[in-house]
């Protein structure tokens, strides 16, 4: 759909970054029987010595830094992985097209001013500027079992919500025999998922506790292989994306979104009401607020997550002048690119039945990590005759106990918007999910989805 058809049409849709793509994509794992390992047991790799400045390839090479120090970097976990960048390209492209043009090493903001000409998209912009003609890249996958890779330290750490934007945390399986039931999900899942949110949130080894006034469930859905598009199911998606672009509207959009897909019990009146007064007023207020998505396998026959792993992206942003030139609150998405010598793929292999991820999909503070890009990875040929992937996942809007320092807040009201109105925005992503669907025959397309 041409610029100018976009924008005259303003459908109720929610605001996404991608659409639901079946990716073409190059082998990564051994067969699933060789992953039997228990969950949580902690295997630390073999680590090679190479300098900061460091390529792409996962050659184990060594060498020294300042001549005599030697420099720390994982080993990927098996092969590389073919990722689809494109959609994330065209929705930066799109949103944010007065952004000075990126070159090969960063993706400067160095001005807030907006083009006389909104729509108009710079050509060849690309916020993942090392991808393809078709937006793709090959990138090495790491196992976040082994430990998150802290560059800062040159070692693998564990990984935690506010150090790397995941964190993999023990949770039994509810008792719900219907995930789309949402009496269920509220009544069996939610209660234990607030109490792991808050005790996770609580206890970091680096940062001080989390204290949390308000944590607000919405948009559930149960994914699969095999799974139509509904309103509370969806195939998986292989395309890189996040799911909401937060920072990019104002507090009365967004929290419409939450309050309109809030999870509630339809056989009780308990927790139909919405604090939007209060998320309000704490929002304006300057309290810290994130966004946070809890993902889990949920296999019928109880089988861990064998194939279709969810694949994420901790982003780490350069530090050299130009980064440093901009305000603090402004050294990430989408004034700067991830750092590619420091951002790196994850994934957890064997996910079980009594695990669940939390990751970040936005933090207020611009000192935490987040903005976790995450997608589908492919079936590869060793993984076919394992169980098919069923998913489900949830969001929370978590409001914390805590003012956000002027120089760290990222939704302050000089912050980098977008050119496209929340309804404009809403527009594109339908117009961009409709081409795909059209060009490559995809059955089902989905917002928001991993």
């Amino acid at each position: 759909m041409k610029t100018r058809q976009l924008l005259s049409c303003f459908p109720s849709h929610l605001v996404a970054i991608s659409s639901l793509i079946v990716a073409s994509v190059s082998p990564l794992c051994q067969p699933c029987r060789r992953w039997n390992r228990k969950p949580f047991r902690v295997h630390v790799p073999p680590v090679v010595h190479v300098s900061r400045t460091r390529s792409r390839s996962s050659t184990t090479s060594s060498s020294t830094r300042n001549g005599d120090v030697p420099v720390l970097r994982p080993t990927p976990w098996q092969r590389a992985a073919s990722v689809d960048y494109s959609a994330v390209n065209e929705y930066v492209a799109a949103h944010y097209s007065y952004l000075p043009l990126p070159d090969d090493s960063r993706c400067g903001a160095t001005s807030t001013t907006r083009s006389t000409s909104p729509c108009k998209l710079h050509d060849g912009y690309k916020y993942f500027g090392h991808t393809d003609a078709d937006g793709k890249a090959t990138e090495e996958i790491y196992n976040a079992r082994n430990g998150y890779f802290d560059d800062d330290v040159g070692e693998l750490v564990t990984p935690s919500l506010d150090q790397c934007g995941f964190q993999l945390v023990p949770s039994r399986a509810p008792a719900v025999t219907d995930w789309t039931s949402t009496d269920q999900i509220y009544e069996l899942y939610l209660p234990k998922l607030k109490a792991l949110l808050n005790d996770t949130l609580s206890h970091h080894e680096t940062y001080p506790p989390s204290l949390v006034s308000h944590i607000l469930f919405y948009q559930p859905m149960l994914r699969g292989e095999s799974v139509d598009m509904g309103s509370k199911t969806s195939s998986v998606a292989s395309l890189v994306h996040i799911d909401t672009d937060f920072g990019a509207h104002d507090a009365e959009g967004i929290l419409g979104m939450v309050e309109r897909n809030q999870i509630t019990s339809n056989s009780s009146s308990e927790g139909k009401s919405f604090p939007r007064k209060e998320v309000t007023n704490a929002i304006r207020d300057g309290r810290r607020f994130a966004i946070i998505n809890a993902w889990r396998g949920v296999n019928s026959d109880e089988t861990p997550v064998q194939r279709a792993h969810l694949g994420l992206l901790s982003p780490r942003y350069a530090s050299n002048d130009a980064a440093t030139s901009l305000p603090r609150h402004k050294r990430c998405y989408p004034a700067l690119r991830p750092d590619r010598a420091q951002s790196r793929w994850y994934t957890y292999p064997q996910m079980g039945k009594d695990e669940v991820l939390l990751f970040k999909q936005y933090d207020r503070r611009a000192d935490r990590v987040s903005d976790i890009w995450h997608c589908s990875l492919p079936i590869f040929p060793a993984e076919e005759r394992c169980s098919s992937r069923t998913s489900f996942d949830c969001r929370a809007l978590v409001i914390y106990d805590e003012i956000v320092p002027a120089e760290l807040d990222r939704y302050c009201k000089d912050r980098l918007k977008p050119v496209l109105s929340f309804e404009e925005s809403g527009c594109f992503c339908d117009s961009q999910a409709e081409e795909r669907r059209e060009r490559r025959g995809v059955r089902g397309i989905v917002s928001f989805q991993e």
